[in-house]
């Protein structure tokens, strides 16, 4: 499942903005789809959306992949804890991702490109903020990497 924006956002190489979100198919993907089909307006990033059967299956290694690969943010979202279908699935997905923020900066990787949200079948609303809360993190990743760069060339 994918959706694409016209209005997507261009980094500071006149790129648009590529993020990845890996969502659970019992409750984000529903607020994903409620909030598409022209009802509403569209995003504000590129987003490419991988339904899982939960977020407890995602692995640290996928994640550091795909920054590394190129995206400009990851975002796991799943049921709310408490609502899992899988009991406890979203918990393994909040102590994986948070494993993974600690490390990221080791990869030279801000931790904001790294994020993790509940959000159940009816909070499009949620969901819409979650993308620009997304992006904005993304878009400060972005500058504050290219204000070190621009220091290190001044030293």
């Amino acid at each position: 499942m994918s959706r694409s924006s016209s209005q997507g956002s261009s980094g500071r190489d006149g790129r648009q903005k590529r993020v990845i979100g890996l969502i659970c198919q019992w409750c984000t993907s529903g607020a994903a789809e409620n909030l598409g089909g022209g009802r509403t307006p569209e995003l504000p990033v590129n987003v490419q959306l991988f339904r899982l059967p939960c977020t407890g299956n995602v692995d640290p290694v996928y994640l550091l992949t795909t920054l590394l690969d190129g995206a400009d943010a990851v975002f796991v979202s799943g049921c709310h804890p408490g609502d899992c279908h899988y009991v406890e699935g979203n918990i393994h997905a909040r102590r994986r991702v948070a494993f993974l923020r600690s490390l990221l900066d080791r990869f030279g990787i801000a931790r904001g490109r790294l994020s993790l949200s509940w959000i159940a079948t009816g909070e499009m609303e949620k969901f819409r903020h979650t993308m620009w809360e997304v992006k904005r993190e993304a878009e400060h990743a972005e500058q504050a990497l290219a204000d070190d760069f621009d220091t290190w060339q001044m030293v």
